[in-house]
């Protein structure tokens, strides 16, 4: 009779809290009191879990800190009601929220724990999911091929035969997230068979989610095969998709990636009405990394309509929504846009004070970054042992009740495992201790190419800088013996050497973006005749003063695979130094060749060659600083560098052919895939 009793009015307590829930579901912090009363009436089913992802999803997408905490007091609180799936899930989300703020040990650690529970739990999807978040982060620092490894890994849990589909999409996530990789590791062909393959299972299984995504990734394949139509079919496809099962975070970042391709096709008006099309519905902005970005796209748009101003506005309420939240890159990238649209309106002061920020923004991730890939890999096999121990644990208690034969076996296996962990971790300490090493020879190396640079930038910036001193002195102290003709050739060559620093400081600048991949290359159909012909134009002056003949065969509709920033930085002082090093009189010859797979750019001067010696010192690496040309002209040591540094980043193999006194040959391989 107690009993019933007791049912009873356990029965009508839920009946109220379904009532009072129906009137305060609506908001948000109605919500938080929901929990509070299911907690204290000790409700511990399935629908507490549902309310607290509801919960820290909509509540806390903003705000990392305040995620992280609201997420630890979850765990708590699992902990003490013994709801391993509760626990679970509030892993889950503190690694989510420590990602978003570049915390990725941190974060490494939460998605370990989720990963053993579901072992533990015999939960296969789970495990699998699992291996896709620590993937995801090796993904994130770049890191592709040890992220494949995670991922193969998750695939070891799923089965597309299985009669589950959310084992069939846990399936195809990882495949995906493998064709991602392959796609940044430049394998466009296994990228593109892994998404047809992922969107055949996908469309077979009517998996709506699944085929939303594949449809996303098969666009970018098209894209990067310049097949336009194709492209925008499959974006727009993935894009209704993905609303029509809201799954509206999902939808923005297919819209960002479209919006990005409508620059790439310099279609900017397209650009800016999708970016409205995501400002117009609140429930894009439910996840704030994708909607930041899309703010940042919209600042793009601003920039290339010349709308300074309104790009500034925007772009400070992207830097306010940043520092809320703790979003520690794109607050870094934030300053480094603010500190270039207050250069296009004339504000120096400003300029300068975003640029420092950006800076410092810039080591923090840096080093977060680098302390996650230094330590993540010892980690991967230790997370592997640990799952072992759980396996051989579960294996022992199957076992139990078998008989003293199976015991021994155990014991045996025990052994042998004890003796093999031993042997690991000795193994695992020699190999740490070569890490190290490596580590330390890395770090030797950078430092003494940094020191390297650094001198070549000193001498670069000394010498223009000394000629404006010299000529300003002239100016003051001999005014009034410089007749008309003498100020002239002054202003001549004050307007020179000062346009030489200002060139040498946009090549710095754009070295330090690339060197903290703010600017990401994108290879794209480039026209390098007409590179060619700007080059030459800014050293027309140059060429009429050396009487240099210019015998330039490259056809004007030429075009090549490359960025087009970086490319013509390359153009640009492999011109210059052939000038520099041609004496006057002479010829610099421009020409091609086109190979199945290659379009080849050639430079040849006339000048005054290398030797072996100071060709293999280029080659390797080991020459510092800048030489003066045949009439004295000061040298960019930085220019090499960059034209080394840019050529592999535009997958362009850089080769010299040169011999003392017969001149240079300049080759540029340009891959037409």
């Amino acid at each position: 009779m107690v009993k019933w009793k007791y049912g009873l009015n356990r029965l009508l307590l839920l009946a109220v809290l379904i009532i009072i829930s129906s009137y305060v579901i609506e908001a948000k912090e109605d919500l938080y009191k929901l929990i509070q009363a299911r907690k204290n009436a000790r409700i511990y089913d399935d629908s507490l879990l549902t309310l607290y992802k509801d919960y820290l999803i909509e509540e806390y997408s903003k705000d990392n800190f305040v995620g992280i905490k609201k997420a630890n007091e979850l765990l708590k609180f699992s902990k003490e009601i013994e709801n391993r799936k509760l626990q679970q899930t509030a892993y889950h989300y503190l690694g989510n929220f420590y990602s978003y703020k570049n915390d990725y040990l941190n974060a490494f650690e939460n998605y370990k724990q989720v990963l053993q529970m579901a072992i533990e739990m015999n939960d296969s999807v789970g495990s699998a999911y699992a291996y896709s978040d620590m993937g995801n982060l090796f993904y994130t620092t770049m890191d592709y091929k040890e992220a494949i490894k995670y991922y193969m890994k998750g695939t070891e849990f799923t089965s597309i035969n299985s009669k589950d589909n959310f084992s069939k999409q846990a399936y195809i996530v990882l495949m995906n997230n493998i064709g991602l990789c392959y796609m940044k590791l430049n394998d466009i062909g296994k990228a593109k068979a892994v998404f047809l393959k992922s969107n055949e299972i996908a469309n077979k299984y009517k998996l709506q989610l699944s085929i939303a995504g594949t449809y996303k990734f098969i666009g970018n394949i098209y894209q990067l095969e310049g097949k336009k139509d194709s492209a925008i079919y499959y974006y727009e496809n993935s894009i209704n998709n993905f609303i029509l099962i809201k799954a509206y975070p999902d939808a923005n970042n297919v819209y960002n990636k479209y919006i990005e391709y409508c620059f790439e096709l310099k279609e900017y008006d397209k650009a800016d009405s999708l970016i409205e099309a995501v400002f117009s519905n609140s429930s894009f902005s439910t996840n704030v990394n994708y909607y930041i970005y899309t703010l940042f796209l919209k600042v793009k748009v601003l920039e290339y309509k010349k709308q300074y101003k309104k790009a500034i506005e925007v772009a400070l309420n992207v830097l306010k929504a940043t520092q809320k939240g703790e979003f520690i890159s794109q607050t870094r990238d934030a300053y480094f846009v603010l500190g270039r649209l207050f250069n296009y309106i004339g504000n120096k002061e400003k300029s300068i004070k975003y640029y420092d920020h950006y800076y410092n923004y810039s080591e923090e991730v840096s080093k977060r970054t680098k302390l996650f890939g230094q330590l993540t890999s010892y980690k991967f096999s230790k997370l592997l042992e640990d799952k072992n121990k759980i396996i051989e644990l579960e294996k022992k208690s199957n076992n139990y009740f078998i008989g003293v034969t199976v015991v021994l076996s155990v014991l045996l296996i025990t052994v042998m495992i004890f003796i093999y962990i031993l042997r690991s971790n000795l193994k695992k300490e020699i190999n740490l201790k070569k890490e190290i090493e490596g580590y330390k020879d890395n770090i030797e190396s950078k430092n003494k190419f940094l020191n390297n640079f650094f001198s070549i930038v000193s001498h670069d910036l000394r010498g223009p800088i000394s000629s404006i001193n010299n000529v300003l002195n002239i100016i003051k102290n001999d005014e009034s013996n410089l007749n008309k003709e003498d100020i002239d050739e002054l202003q001549n060559s004050l307007l020179t050497t000062s346009n030489d620093v200002y060139n040498l400081l946009e090549d710095l600048l754009l070295w330090a973006s690339t060197q903290n991949n703010l600017n990401k290359i994108e290879l794209e159909p480039v026209n390098i005749s007409k590179i060619v012909k700007q080059c030459l134009k800014i050293y027309n002056a140059k060429i009429i003063e050396k009487e240099i003949l210019i015998d330039n065969k490259l056809n004007n509709e030429l075009f090549v695979l490359a960025d087009i920033d970086t490319i013509l930085v390359v153009i640009r002082n492999v011109i210059s130094n052939a000038l520099k090093f041609t004496p006057r009189g002479k010829s610099i010859k421009l020409e091609y060749e086109v190979k199945q797979d290659e379009m080849i750019i050639i430079i040849e001067d006339e000048g005054v060659g290398m030797t072996e010696k100071q060709l293999n010192a280029i080659l390797n690496d080991t020459k510092s600083g800048s030489t003066e040309g045949t009439e004295n002209e000061r040298g960019t040591g930085l220019g090499l560098i960059l034209i080394k540094e840019y050529s592999k980043l535009n997958n362009v193999e850089f080769n010299l052919e040169s011999k003392a006194g017969l001149g240079t040959k300049v080759i540029l391989a340009f891959r037409n895939s």
